[in-house]
């Protein structure tokens, strides 16, 4: 099997791990290592091979096929027939979106942490017996960690987070530290979470809203109060062409635009429902960084979907939810230039309804349905 090894730090030695021959049983299980796949058939190999030549037993593997078409699934059952002794499983299900087949793949997990891998990235070499010995000297409810990132165009990797020291407390501390910083990163796969703690605390991915992640990492945060920070990248993450990150046509941006509204509203509420202080300060600057994607994805638009868009943010309320939590004289400034465009086509609308007396516009009914049934889910 063909392997790639351009990253470095990359597990290229793929299925020849002796010691995880054994079959490993429930109670064995040390890490659940789930992996959401769709389409994924030319980069489950690399995947699965970074995993499997981790030294460390009782790893279980768990792929959601979410619905592919590309024989992803079967791409992953011939590599479990050829080394039987691993523990593979795989799950099919319908088209869903991500954050089904993530909340499916928890919910079959056995081990004492789980990690999220995408099926295109790859875990560095000796990264879970690194992390769960951390974690569970520390008896951590989750351990982040650094990670390689390579970009789209190809070069060398870098390091994702600048922060380069080891560090523990609780979630709220690391968030109010790296939004301080400038860099507190939403990445799901970067997290190594107690299974206990997480089935306990009732978090699971929402259906139906792309950017989960950035909503998630923060409940998981505002939930965990035993959290550490490994600087060392145990993570390799490919940006990808045409990702959620990088809508490449008007109607994907529209849709993007959509879900980020979602997004910032969840922000908005997470922060209302902190006391005054650095914590909900740090909410507040979220949903101002958040929601002003909004405003800069409408730049992007052909005017039909601008207006489309317009008429959303209109009927949410969003500009004046992002005054209400820019607390900065530097954030209000920010707002007020991306949502300038907005502000005149705003003003546009009240006069020409006030010119003709048709009230609200018809736009607007249509802006009324949810981003999901109206451009489609994650």
């Amino acid at each position: 099997m063909n392997v790639s090894t351009a990253a470095p730090g990359f597990a290229a030695a793929a299925f020849d791990r002796g010691d995880i021959a054994a079959p490993v049983h429930a109670h064995d299980v040390s890490v659940s290592v789930i992996i959401p796949a769709f389409n994924a058939a030319t980069s489950i190999a690399r995947c699965l091979a970074s995993v499997l030549s981790q030294p460390l037993a009782g790893i279980e593997i768990i792929v959601v096929d979410d619905g592919s078409a590309d024989g992803t699934a079967d791409a992953v059952s011939a590599v479990a027939r050829v080394h039987a002794g691993a523990n593979i499983r795989v799950h099919r299900q319908s088209n869903q979106g991500v954050s089904v087949a993530r909340n499916a793949g928890l919910r079959l997990a056995r081990g004492r942490y789980v990690m999220f891998v995408d099926a295109d990235d790859a875990l560095a070499i000796k990264a879970l017996p690194r992390l769960l010995r951390r974690a569970e000297a520390e008896r951590l409810d989750v351990l982040l960690c650094n990670a390689w990132w390579h970009d789209l165009g190809g070069g060398a990797a870098r390091v994702m987070l600048r922060t380069r020291e080891s560090w523990s407390g609780s979630g709220g501390a690391w968030i109010e530290r790296q939004v301080k910083a400038r860099q507190l990163k939403h990445y799901v796969w970067c997290q190594f979470i107690r299974r206990e703690w997480l089935v306990g605390s009732g978090l699971r991915f929402i259906p139906g809203i792309t950017h989960q992640d950035i909503v998630w990492t923060n409940e998981l945060l505002l939930n965990a109060q035993r959290v550490g920070f490994d600087p060392t990248p145990r993570y390799h993450y490919w940006q990808r062409a045409g990702s959620l990150s990088q809508p490449r046509d008007s109607a994907a941006r529209l849709n993007a635009a959509c879900h980020y509204l979602r997004v910032a509203a969840a922000l908005d509420a997470l922060a209302k429902s902190r006391p005054p202080g650095p914590l909900r300060v740090a909410l507040a600057w979220q949903t101002v960084e958040e929601g002003i994607a909004v405003l800069h994805l409408a730049r992007r638009l052909t005017p039909g979907h601008r207006e489309r868009l317009y008429a959303r943010i209109q009927s949410a309320g969003h500009v004046p939810r992002l005054f209400a939590n820019a607390l900065t004289p530097r954030h209000r400034l920010r707002v007020l230039k991306r949502s300038a465009r907005f502000l005149i086509w705003q003003a546009a609308q009240r006069v020409g309804r006030w010119f003709t007396g048709r009230g609200t516009p018809a736009v607007s009914a249509a802006s009324a349905q949810s981003p999901q049934s109206q451009f489609g889910g994650d």
